[in-house]
């Protein structure tokens, strides 16, 4: 099967994968876990994330977050601001934007909510469209799940078994 990476902006191959016959995927990896997405419903993002101990999490966080979600997370958590992160990520992933938005320009809900984007400067269409889900990757890892598109039901797998059965090599 053919994956096509070529950028919206500038055809250099570092864009959202996509695939024939309007089957969209995305992946994530971090540390020991791999998110893979693959679905029909639209054009999907995922990521999952190590929690890692940040230091100075407030000056990460600064990078990351808009002024409203800074304030009504005080004081953050390492599990706030990598739930906060993963959300981020798998919306820029599902645009095909990527990093190079920054994070500050989009909104979501709090850490304790149901995941849902609440603003995304200049693409009202992207928050009018978009699904969020959180997943669940193990624990000391965050994960989130964008889809632009209609209502849909998420299935989450874990593939450990498939990866340790060395009779599926190839």
């Amino acid at each position: 099967m053919r994956i096509d990476r070529s950028c919206t902006t500038c055809a250099v191959p570092h864009g959202r994968p996509t695939l024939p016959a309007g089957l969209e995927v995305s992946v994530s990896h971090s540390a020991d876990r791999i998110a893979v997405a693959v679905g029909l419903a639209g054009p999907l993002g995922v990521d999952v994330e190590h929690c890692q101990d940040q230091r100075d999490i407030l000056g990460v966080a600064r990078l990351a977050l808009c002024e409203a979600e800074i304030a009504a997370s005080a004081p953050l958590d390492q599990h706030g601001f990598y739930t906060y992160w993963t959300r981020k990520e798998s919306v820029l992933k599902s645009t095909g934007d990527g990093l190079r938005t920054a994070m500050t320009k989009i909104e979501v809900s709090l850490p304790a909510e149901p995941p849902r984007l609440h603003r995304y400067d200049g693409r009202p269409e992207v928050v009018a469209s978009a699904r969020m889900f959180t997943l669940a990757p193990g624990d000391g890892y965050q994960g989130a799940l964008t889809v632009l598109g209609p209502a849909l039901e998420v299935t989450e797998h874990d593939a450990a078994a498939l990866l340790a059965d060395d009779t599926h090599a190839a």
